[in-house]
């Protein structure tokens, strides 16, 4: 290959890899649903049924746009690994994620359990922490 292909090769590389976006979307906002800390109730609460078990009194929304903590949150997400047995998960605090063009529920027991779009994931300590510091 002569000098000018190779310049030529090189800069076509370039402009490539410029363009190219990240494969990872940045979350927009996040909106949670949450009871309170501490809170027992008779039968486990689901991602899907969070929003019937509480009575509107005890369920409080929250949305969140820290720049900061969304780039944690999204850290942590890419973490997460899917769970390889199968348990029962009792559910406190649901969130909504918006991306530019989708949104992804994630779901969180008071001290375990990570539920991500319907899948039961192994917990992360450190997401729980994170989501807890900002809600509660």
């Amino acid at each position: 290959m002569d000098q000018n292909k190779k310049k030529y090769l090189l800069y076509i590389l370039v402009l490539a890899m410029l363009s190219c976006k990240s494969s990872k979307e940045d979350i927009e906002q996040v909106r949670v649903k949450f009871g309170p800390e501490e809170t027992t109730v008779m039968v486990p609460v689901t991602c899907e049924s969070i929003d019937y078990i509480f009575p509107d009194s005890l369920l409080k929304q929250k949305t969140i746009t820290d720049k900061r903590f969304l780039e944690k949150l999204g850290k942590e997400l890419s973490s997460l690994e899917q769970a390889s047995e199968e348990r029962n998960v009792d559910i406190r605090m649901k969130l909504l994620i918006d991306y530019p063009k989708k949104t992804d529920t994630l779901c969180l027991g008071e001290f375990f359990n990570v539920v991500l779009n319907g899948k039961l994931m192994d917990d992360n300590p450190e997401l729980l922490n994170l989501v807890k510091s900002e809600v509660y």
